[in-house]
């Protein structure tokens, strides 16, 4: 009897001992993985701290994303604008805090309508693309308004030019190789990039000396249906192809260039007659019909403008500008914006609309370069090598 109840008490002892086991064996399993949450925690922090970097470009999360409908709100740009256009067609290109291989297309509110990537595109401080009826030339492919860039050789072409994009044109060229040397042609499309000019060695010869310097040319240009090819000293219909020597009828008084008397034609001859003003001193060129000319009063040390159009009509009786000393002048389809600044001085804005009423003015020690379209002031400030742009209303009030 005494064995049966030593045996009972050991099968007790040992069960006790088993249990007791068990409990501290899931402790150390809980600790196990109190350790490995916190390692995932930390992981976390780090994934969120990548958002938050990516976020610093763009209000609402990921820059991936930028411009897309999140539950249908558009992201907002934030951040310093370190390169920028002009705006037009309601539309900007800028690129955020220094990082140049993104490109976002933003309208008047700031908000990001579609992202690009472009990384050698970018020059210094400016982009110099702009929507034109819908399209912009992007490196070496035209943007529609949704974002999508067609290349040349997504249609058979090699390089792209916008000199005639304004008018639904767009000149390509055309390069094949092979072993016997390399085959150059050049021909015209239109933006449902279909050849409206089938392109043709002779054509390409008859222009060649122009074509590398085709981009933000001021001395070659577009005018209603004719290219002028300033290096080759001639016209091209971008309808048909066909060269010209001389300026066609058509445009011979479209493209008018400011002298001392007036406004003259290719020809040079004085289309609008400015003679009976002494004091008059400069003249913009005619953008959609209107120039803005300016007259100085050298007895009182003053200047005064106003804006005409290509029969000779003033706007307005001019009118006094309020600056000392006016040393560029930007105008758009609205508004002129003038600027004074002497060497090492303040640089100073003032803004008018085509009324000649005065709707804006700016003083700054920080310059590197001002421009107006489309009815928005586009100002950059530099600081040693950092750019950063700012937009402002015709009035200096910022845009967004």
């Amino acid at each position: 009897m005494k064995k049966i109840i030593t045996l009972l008490l050991a099968f007790v002892l040992v069960f006790s001992f088993a249990a007791c086991s068990d409990k501290s064996g899931s402790s150390s399993d809980e600790s196990g993985l109190n350790n490995g949450s916190g390692l995932n925690e930390g992981n976390n922090l780090t994934d969120d701290s990548d958002l938050t970097d990516d976020s610093d470009l763009t209000e609402g999360g990921n820059s991936n994303d930028a411009g897309a409908d999140n539950g249908g709100e558009q992201q907002k740009i934030s951040g310093k604008i370190t390169a920028s256009s002009k705006f037009s067609d309601g539309k900007a290109f800028v690129s955020i805090n220094g990082d140049h291989s993104k490109t976002y297309c933003i309208d008047k509110t700031g908000t990001i309508l579609f992202e690009l990537d472009m990384a050698d595109r970018i020059m210094l401080d400016e982009i110099y693309d702009v929507f034109v009826n819908g399209y912009a030339f992007i490196g070496n492919g035209i943007c529609d308004e949704s974002g999508k860039v067609t290349l040349p050789e997504d249609v058979g072409a090699t390089r792209f030019h916008d000199i005639a994009l304004s008018g639904g044109y767009i000149l390509a060229e055309k390069v094949s190789s092979s072993f016997n040397g390399s085959k150059k042609e050049l021909g015209v499309m239109n933006t449902s990039f279909e050849w409206v000019v089938e392109p043709s060695e002779q054509l390409y010869e008859a222009v060649s000396d122009s074509l590398p310097h085709l981009y933000r040319s001021e001395s070659s240009y577009y005018i209603d249906g004719f290219i002028y090819f300033d290096k080759n000293s001639c016209y091209m219909n971008v309808r048909t192809g066909e060269i010209l020597k001389t300026a066609p009828t058509s445009i011979l008084n479209e493209k008018l260039k400011f002298d001392i008397i007036g406004y003259a034609n290719i020809h040079g001859d004085t289309i609008i007659d400015l003679s009976e003003y002494s004091t008059l001193t400069a003249g913009t060129k005619f953008e959609n019909g209107k120039a803005v000319i300016r007259f100085y009063n050298s007895d009182v040390g003053k200047e005064y403008f106003t804006v005409i159009d290509k029969d000779g009509n003033f706007a307005f009786e001019p009118v006094e500008i309020k600056l000392d000393m006016i040393n560029r002048v930007y105008v758009d389809d609205e508004y002129v914006l003038f600027k004074d600044q002497l060497f090492g001085a303040d640089v100073n804005l003032v803004c008018y609309n085509f009324k000649g009423e005065l709707v804006g003015e700016f003083n700054t020690l920080k310059f590197s370069s001002v421009d107006i379209n489309d009815g928005i002031i586009v100002f950059r400030s530099q600081n040693y090598y950092s750019f950063e742009t700012y937009y402002f209303n015709p009035d200096f009030s910022p845009l967004f």
